[in-house]
């Protein structure tokens, strides 16, 4: 009886170390990928800034994922018990998936450094490493959102900065600034993002999350949130990437409600309306957001004004859809759709759209005084793009695991303030990933938050056990 009980805690204490191991490691990586990572640029600004940024989130990401590996296996090794979540299985399948697709096609890349995206197998593969990882081992921790905050604000004040003029850091080469014509004809580039409409997509991740914070933090710091909020919704104004301004709007509509009844529940509202129960002040946002909906449908339906956007978005209510709309998004995604038909089950693999699809733009450029031609060789809509590079046997799982993550998160948001600051951002991620790239310099930030959704507290386990390490130890006695 004394041995076994010496056992059991020797087991018990193994099981502690590398727990804390592995939570106290996942701290730091998620710490680097929310402020190092959005504002490393190398040493030379914008030149090759995407294959830079694949390596620091390469490295980071393989190096973190190992050390994991590692202390698994030990624990397996000790007849420590291994829990997979429902979520963690089907990214797993997804990630078959994309071996398997790349395997069956002879244009996929695994590594793609060469063609500047970046987006080849290894990429998606750590992308699924973020997911399995921090939601096993990342905590529930506030201090992510304000740590994402710093960082965000630091790279808005340099897009200003470069909105009046300016070249911080020395980002532009040759002294160049964003007003340039080179600059301005053959790729816009601001903040430590790169191209606007990467920066657009951290900024639908950030913005709501930061307004968010300012509503359901804790304390008076929350406030602090407001800087970083304001700054990037200037920073969307100013440079009317239509997607992100869409997104936006699409996701304060839709969180109006909750934005109301948390200001409720928090007391900041209900001094001055006469005593309305929490559940008659929802129904009210409820309303609000319906109608100014249906008002501003009404006015881009009747729209007689400029404006290149609402008037694609007029076309459209209208029932007329040409392929140039959207920047010819239209065109790309039918040609995408295509594609998609020919190999539908595994896909054509990833980064090889170029090579399959043959769809150029020209267009004269009088500011330079010559021809520019631009291949498609992205889906520009982060849904189309799995679909077609992984087929259905990868786009369903990653879809299961989102709607199973939505469960999770609507479930758990009163309970779960984490989650809660977290959600409207993922929601605006998404709205706008349909219309947007995704590259691995903005995606992997996108997966550390949406794996926060599913990370617990400290000293609780993944079975719902208040001492996960007791749990483990009892079971390994017992068998």
């Amino acid at each position: 009886m004394g041995e076994g009980s010496g056992v059991m805690r020797i087991y018990k204490l193994s099981e502690e170390k590398i727990e804390n191991r592995c939570r106290s490691i996942t701290n730091i990586y998620i710490y680097i990928m929310v402020t190092a990572f959005p504002l490393f640029t190398g040493l030379d600004g914008y030149i090759r800034l995407n294959e830079k940024k694949f390596v620091f989130f390469a490295v980071c990401t393989v190096c973190w994922a190992l050390f994991l590996c590692f202390q698994t296996a030990l624990r397996l090794a000790g007849r420590g018990r291994l829990f997979i979540r429902p979520a963690a299985w089907l990214m797993l399948s997804f990630m078959g998936a994309c071996v398997i697709s790349t395997i069956l096609s002879p244009e996929a890349s695994v590594l793609s450094i060469s063609t500047g995206r970046c987006d080849g197998l290894l990429t998606y593969l750590l992308y699924g490493c973020i997911f399995l990882g921090v939601s096993r081992f990342g905590t529930e921790k506030e201090s992510y959102i304000y740590a994402f905050g710093a960082s965000y604000t630091i790279c808005s004040l340099i897009v200003l900065a470069q909105l009046y003029g300016y070249n911080p850091l020395s980002l532009y080469p040759n002294g160049l600034t964003y007003y340039e014509p080179f600059v301005q004809e053959t790729g816009r580039f601001l903040g430590t993002v790169g191209n606007i409409d990467l920066f657009s997509a951290l900024s639908c991740l950030a913005i709501p999350i930061m307004c968010s914070g300012c509503v359901n933090g804790a304390g008076r710091r929350r406030f602090l949130l407001l800087m970083p909020a304001a700054l990037g919704l200037i920073c969307v104004v100013s440079i009317s990437v239509a997607a992100g301004v869409f997104a936006l709007i699409i996701t304060a509509v839709v969180f109006f409600p909750a934005l109301v009844t948390d200001l409720y529940r928090r007391n900041l509202v209900r001094s001055d309306l006469g005593g309305l129960s929490e559940r008659t002040l929802r129904c009210g946002a409820v309303v609000i957001a319906v109608l100014a909906s249906a008002a501003a449908i009404t006015a881009i339906y009747f729209w007689s004004g400029d404006g290149v956007t609402i008037r694609e978005l007029q076309s459209m209510l209208h029932g007329e859809v040409r392929g140039s709309f959207g920047s010819s998004r239209v065109l790309i995604w039918e040609n995408v759709l295509e594609v998609i038909r020919k190999h539908p089950l595994f896909g054509i693999g990833p980064d090889c759209l170029g090579n399959i699809m043959d769809v150029r733009f020209t267009r004269y450029s009088a500011a330079l005084g010559e021809t520019l031609v631009t291949t498609v060789d992205n889906a520009h809509n982060e849904y189309l793009q799995i679909l077609v590079s992984f087929g259905l046997c990868g786009f369903l799982p990653l879809a299961a695991a989102q709607v199973l993550s939505w469960t999770h998160i609507i479930h758990n948001r009163r309970k779960n303030r984490v989650i809660s600051l977290i959600c409207p951002g993922l929601f605006c991620y998404m709205v706008q990933a349909f219309f947007n790239l995704g590259l691995c310099i903005t995606t992997p930030i996108f997966c550390v938050f949406w794996a926060l959704t599913w990370t617990r507290k400290v000293g609780t386990s993944p079975h719902g056990h208040t001492d996960d390490f007791n749990e483990c130890s009892g079971n390994i006695a017992i068998n």
